[in-house]
């Protein structure tokens, strides 16, 4: 879908009966994600919820519950608190990257 639209800057589409919007266009989705946002935030209950609770998240809440979170997400998302946790991040990651590589080196076999 995504790359049929190359040449576009926004597309639609269905689920069923229900019309979705796929954006290309950073210009678009930088407006919508700062100004309009209001307007996109309600999504469509998913049935993906019902098999894994971490498909329960705020890009999929609808109104009510999606405020809620915001509200209580909001003051942990300043500019300071996301560059710490970019930091915990990228350490994560280059312990993974390291563990990864070393378990390949030794032909290890990951278990689940």
């Amino acid at each position: 879908m995504y790359k049929t639209l190359e040449i576009h800057q926004f597309g639609r589409f269905y689920i069923g009966i229900m019309p979705n919007l796929n954006l290309r266009d950073p210009v678009i989705i930088k407006q919508i994600l700062l100004k309009d946002f209001v307007h996109f935030f309600d999504r469509n209950p998913s049935f993906i919820e019902k098999i894994t609770p971490l498909a329960r998240n705020l890009a999929s809440l609808t109104s009510s519950l999606w405020r809620k979170l915001r509200g209580k997400l909001t003051p942990s998302l300043t500019s300071g608190k996301m560059r710490m946790i970019l930091l915990t991040i990228l350490g994560c990651s280059q312990d993974l990257v390291s563990f990864l590589g070393e378990s390949a080196d030794d032909n290890h076999i990951l278990d689940k």
